[in-house]
């Protein structure tokens, strides 16, 4: 039924924001108490769906992000144990979309398509994730939401990058994940540690 001033929300549009709003206070207020005054209900609402995920899967993505901006060095690679850590770290299936995407569909100045150099094979997972991680928090605009989830995942820091740019990469990799690793149903992140491992610099 709708209202005299437009037609009624959905309710399951409305019961899902509400989980992602809740996962997403369980990350970041008890990581930020001193921000948590300024972080409030319109911040958490703005929150990004991958800002409630799981840890694991936050994890993962972040990866995934990563990869993509390092996308013009891995297709440089020829060394088998790099590769199979890549592969291992976000999925072999992902990692050869990625690896398959011509340079044009990177749309970004050399020295924003890639972060810092990898060369061994046990500096795959920490450099992409710590790629990753800086992209997400570039994404976020300037505000209290990114002042909370920066101080819950520190060291980590935004990557140079305008949040648009950000938020365009962030897309690209959701379009290529969807392809190759269609998700299932939405999920909210259960009550959660202060902050993800992946900010923690702990292995995933």
């Amino acid at each position: 039924m709708s209202s005299p001033d437009g037609p009624a929300p959905d309710a399951g549009a409305a019961a899902l924001l509400r989980r992602r709003r809740a996962a997403v206070a369980r990350r970041l207020l008890p990581a930020t108490p001193a921000l948590a005054a300024r972080l409030d209900w319109a911040a958490l609402e703005s929150a990004p769906p991958w800002l409630a995920v799981p840890d694991g899967e936050l994890t993962r993505f972040a990866l995934q992000v990563g990869a993509f901006r390092q996308a013009p060095l891995l297709r440089m690679w020829i060394d088998a144990r790099r590769l199979a850590a890549a592969g291992s770290a976000v999925g072999p299936d992902c990692l050869q979309a990625l690896l398959a995407q011509p340079e044009a569909q990177v749309p970004l100045p050399p020295d924003l398509a890639q972060g810092p150099a990898i060369g061994t094979a046990d500096q795959v997972v920490p450099v992409l994730r710590a790629t990753g991680l800086a992209v997400l928090l570039a994404s976020l605009p300037p505000g209290s939401l990114r002042d909370a989830t920066a101080a819950a995942w520190a060291p980590a820091e935004a990557a140079p990058m305008a949040d648009a740019v950000a938020r365009m990469m962030i897309a690209r990799v959701e379009s290529l994940v969807s392809k190759v690793d269609p998700p299932t149903a939405d999920k909210a992140a259960p009550p959660a540690r202060a902050a993800p491992r992946a900010a923690r610099g702990e292995p995933a």
